[in-house]
């Protein structure tokens, strides 16, 4: 079983550089694709030239937010995978082979078709099931019709997946797979990405779920998966 690991960064070289040397390490079933705005590439020229040795995949796009940079990447390359996984460029994966853990998971508990999300224990109780980074199947987002909601783009997008996949019974946090997440909510330096994520959308992001989980949409999806289920 084979997973996309997709990571995207905007500014962020130091962190990214950080990051990919811990999925590199602690990868062993996985491809890794890093996705860049086509207006801050050449700060990654670098890292571009270091690592694509190391079969990194560096994708530029016109796509900003974090939101659309994972669904380019799950749309032009997921259907090739079995899985796909999210790592944000401010996070280092610090348990061997997490990626073989999560995929059997997901092929044990739920028939193929689930997401599931390594721990950070370190944020303490509020953040104890809330998908900091997490791993889904192909079979579960290609019935859903997206990796992550398409008008969200920032906050509300873990939230969301959460909430759709426990519905479904198909949700799970692993306690014996960790992933730190180097968040200034948790004592790490901020900087411009995190302001902008963090103040510019976040109501929006919340009027959107609201309005998302309460609309005829959601509930053709949920039979949707429903009949998915079923057939397994």
């Amino acid at each position: 079983m084979k997973n996309l690991i997709l990571i995207p960064s905007y500014k962020r070289p130091e962190r990214l550089k950080t990051c990919l040397d811990s999925v590199l390490s602690n990868s062993v079933c996985s491809d890794v694709f890093v996705l860049l705005h086509t207006s801050d590439a050449d700060s990654y020229s670098q890292l571009i030239e270091e690592y694509e040795p190391k079969n990194v995949h560096f994708v530029v796009s016109e796509a900003n937010s974090c939101p659309d940079k994972l669904n380019v990447g799950c749309d032009v390359f997921g259907q090739n995978y079995e899985y796909t996984s999210f790592i944000g460029d401010d996070c280092v994966v610090t348990t061997p082979k997490w990626d073989e853990i999560c995929v059997n998971h997901i092929e044990k508990n739920f028939k193929g078709f689930g997401v599931v999300s390594p721990s950070e224990p370190s944020w303490g109780r509020n953040y104890d099931d809330l998908p900091l980074h997490w791993m889904q199947s192909r079979l579960f987002w290609s019935t859903v019709g997206y990796f992550v909601h398409r008008e969200m783009q920032h906050c509300y997008v873990d939230n969301l997946i959460r909430d759709f996949a426990k519905s479904v019974n198909s949700y799970a946090k692993l306690s014996n797979c960790i992933i730190e997440h180097h968040h200034p909510n948790h004592g790490y330096t901020s900087d411009e990405v995190y302001d902008m994520g963090e103040k510019a959308h976040c109501e929006n992001d919340k009027k959107i779920y609201y309005e998302y989980i309460n609309s005829p949409e959601y509930t053709e999806i949920l039979e949707r998966v429903n009949n998915v289920q079923r057939s397994l």
